[in-house]
């Protein structure tokens, strides 16, 4: 069984207020298409999406960047096509709020991954590199 984990691609990290700019617009069909294949193919798909309230003081990213990723609003949207793929497939995809960097920390993600029999891994999306270091 394979997994394909979607990290971080939002509306904020692609266009909005932390964005990754015309690399990660660029990679919007890829995305979507590859989501829509392991949704079609049965695999499991998880949306690992950032996660902040406004005024949280205490979170180390409050200090280092700005505002992005806020609870209830428009830049925590998945971007572009992959909304799309995300609300026709809503039911067969996981989303999956997460707090840090990591899509492990502080979340069931590990747990999930080993109850399903995931043997392979794909991930894709932007602000990548802290999860591939857990995985």
């Amino acid at each position: 069984m394979k997994a394909l984990i979607v990290i971080d691609y939002t509306f904020d990290f692609v266009e909005g207020r932390l964005p990754c700019g015309q690399p990660a617009i660029d990679i919007e069909g890829r995305i979507s298409e590859l989501t829509e294949q392991f949704v079609q193919a049965g695999d499991d798909v998880v949306m690992a999406v950032d996660l902040h309230d406004d005024e949280d003081a205490y979170h180390p990213e409050h200090r280092l960047f700005p505002p992005h990723n806020i609870r209830g609003t428009a830049g925590r949207q998945l971007y572009g096509k992959l909304d799309e793929v995300y609300q026709a497939n809503r039911d067969s995809i996981y989303w999956m709020d997460k707090t840090r960097y990591s899509a492990f920390c502080g979340t069931d993600l590990e747990l999930r991954l080993r109850a399903r029999g995931i043997q392979e891994l794909h991930l894709v999306g932007v602000c990548t590199l802290s999860l591939w270091k857990c995985a």
